[in-house]
């Protein structure tokens, strides 16, 4: 839902560029990874939905949170809001414009952080994978276990 999401802004402006190019068979190959990363999104959509459901949880603030927390350099337009909306991922997930001030505040100091962490940029993702704030901590792991059990409860029933 967001890594995948980025084959779905990507992609078809990737093989386009390529057919441009006179590279067909590469552009092929873009087009069908394409077309399966709309498979990907659209089942983590319906099985992300489908657990915040079950924990009764506000599923857009999951996200946002999640996104925010882990891996806020993903949402960079230009989004392919058709492709994203054919697959169940909804806009107000991803359009910051449609976030509330507190939602895009604390991205905005996440990103900040990280920038000033790592001022030239470089090797941005490892650093933020390492960072004090987006690190996965011990109470992460149990949240993820709680939810997990929860959600296998709500399956067997």
């Amino acid at each position: 839902m967001s890594q995948e999401a980025r084959g779905l802004d990507a992609g078809g402006r990737l093989a386009d560029r390529l057919v441009g190019w006179g590279d067909n068979v590469s552009a092929a190959i873009v087009a069908r990874i394409s077309d399966e990363e709309r498979q990907h999104v659209a089942v983590g959509t319906y099985w992300f939905s489908l657990i915040c459901d079950a924990m009764e949880q506000d599923g857009k603030q999951v996200f946002v949170d999640t996104l925010t927390t882990l891996t806020p350099e993903l949402l960079r337009p230009p989004f392919n809001d058709e492709a994203r909306e054919a697959v169940g991922l909804p806009k107000a997930y991803y359009d910051e414009t449609l976030w509330s001030d507190e939602d895009r505040r604390r991205i905005d100091a996440v990103r900040e952080e990280r920038k000033l962490a790592n001022p030239d940029g470089s090797g941005m993702a490892a650093s933020s994978a390492s960072s004090p704030s987006s690190a996965l901590r011990p109470i992460d792991a149990n949240m993820l276990r709680q939810r997990l059990a929860a959600f296998l409860q709500f399956e067997d029933e």
